[in-house]
C-alpha cells in the first residue's frame, strides 16, 4: 500500500485525530461499559440529541442495545486503531509505502464501520418524528463517519505485494463451499421476507419462516418485532453478502489460484458480516433469546471469523508471484 499523501493526508489525519476524543467523551456514553462521565459532557450529549433529535441518544441511558454494541465496538475496535493509524499517517514523511498489516486492519476497519453506520442513518431517515430537514441535517453529521471508512477501503484494496492467495483444499474447500451455498437461498428467500412483503416469496419459503417462528423465539425475525436497524442489515446482506457469495463460489469452481483481489473481498465480506452480528447477537441477548436461537447464528459469526484468518494468512504465510517466478526453473 503507498504512503498517502498531501490533502488526502491532511483531511484522513484530521477525521482520525478529531474522532478520538469525539470516541471517548461523547459516543462512549452510548456504551455497554456505562463509565461515569462529567456532567457537562452528559449535558452536552443531551443538548446534542435535543437539537437534533437524534433518537439513539435521546434514549439515554436506556439506549437500544445493537446500538450500544456498536458502540462498544468503536470502543474497542475502532479507538485503538484511530492511534495506529494517527501514527502511521505522521510518519508518511519517512517512508513510501505501508506495511501490509496495516493495509488489511484499515481495510477490516473501513468495512466494519461502513456497516454500523447503515443502520443509523437508516434509523435516522425513517424517524417519522423530526422534519426532513431535521433528519437530512442528523444524516450530514453522521456521513462523515460512512464516507472516510469508505475511503479507506478505496485506498487500501490493492495489496502492497503481489500475494498469491492461495485457494482452500479439503475440508476447508468443502466447508465454505457449503456456507456460501447454502448462504444463498437463506439470504434472498428467508431473511429478504424481513424487508419485503411475504407475498412476494414463494409460499414454501414463507411456511418455512412460519415453522422456524413457531419453533424458535427470534425477536429479530418475528414480524410484530421487525425493527428499521435489521430490515437495513437484511438490505446490506442481500445487496452485498449475496453477490459476494455468487462470486466466491464462481472463484472457488474455475481458479486453481485466486486473484489478489479476492482477498480484500472476501476481508472486507468478513467485517462487514462480523459487525452486523455484533448488533444481531447483543439485541438477542437482551431480548432474552434462548441458547437454541443464538445457535442458529452462530455460523453467520464463525465462517466470516474463519475467512478473516484465512485472509490475514495470505498475506503473511503465502509465497509472492516474484517468489514463485524466482523459485521456477
Amino acid at each position: 500500500m503507498k504512503a498517502i499523501e498531501g490533502m488526502s493526508r491532511a483531511a484522513l489525519l484530521g477525521f482520525f485525530a478529531s474522532h478520538i476524543p469525539v470516541t471517548l467523551l461523547m459516543d462512549g456514553q452510548a456504551s455497554l461499559f456505562r463509565f461515569p462521565y462529567p456532567k457537562a459532557m452528559t449535558d452536552f450529549i443531551q443538548w446534542y440529541a435535543t437539537t437534533f433529535q437524534d433518537s439513539h441518544f435521546l434514549k439515554a441511558p436506556n439506549f437500544d442495545p445493537w446500538f450500544a454494541s456498536m458502540i462498544t465496538w468503536e470502543l474497542v475496535f475502532q479507538l485503538p486503531y484511530f492511534f495506529v493509524v494517527v501514527a502511521m499517517l505522521r510518519s508518511t514523511e519517512k517512508r513510501e509505502t505501508y506495511p501490509e498489516w496495516f493495509r488489511l486492519l484499515s481495510l477490516y476497519y473501513g468495512a466494519s464501520t461502513a456497516t454500523t453506520l447503515i443502520p443509523i442513518l437508516a434509523n435516522n431517515l425513517t424517524n417519522p418524528e423530526p422534519s426532513w430537514s431535521l433528519r437530512v441535517g442528523l444524516c450530514m453529521v453522521y456521513l462523515p463517519y460512512l464516507i472516510f471508512p469508505l475511503w479507506m477501503v478505496k485506498l487500501c484494496w490493492k495489496p502492497t505485494e503481489n500475494i498469491i492467495f492461495q485457494p482452500m483444499k479439503g475440508i476447508v474447500y468443502i466447508s465454505f463451499f457449503g456456507f456460501f451455498a447454502s448462504h444463498i437461498p437463506i439470504s434472498v428467500l428467508i431473511d429478504g421476507q424481513v424487508v419485503l412483503p411475504s407475498y412476494l416469496f414463494p409460499k414454501g419459503a414463507v411456511d418455512l419462516l412460519q415453522f422456524y417462528l413457531s419453533n424458535a423465539v427470534d425477536p429479530l425475525m418475528s414480524s410484530a418485532k421487525r425493527t428499521t436497524w435489521f430490515q437495513a442489515v437484511v438490505l446490506m446482506e442481500n445487496l452485498f453478502q449475496v453477490p459476494f457469495f455468487c462470486l466466491a463460489l464462481y472463484v472457488m469452481v474455475a481458479f486453481r489460484v485466486w486473484p489478489t483481489w479476492f482477498q480484500s473481498i472476501c476481508l472486507a465480506y468478513s467485517a462487514q458480516a462480523t459487525t452486523a452480528m455484533i448488533a444481531v447477537y447483543a439485541t438477542l441477548i437482551a431480548e432474552g433469546a434462548p441458547l437454541s436461537t443464538l445457535g442458529v447464528y452462530f455460523a453467520y459469526v464463525a465462517f466470516p471469523v474463519w475467512l478473516t484468518w484465512i485472509c490475514v494468512q495470505a498475506s503473511f504465510s503465502a509465497p509472492t508471484k516474484d517468489s514463485a517466478k524466482t523459485k521456477s526453473p
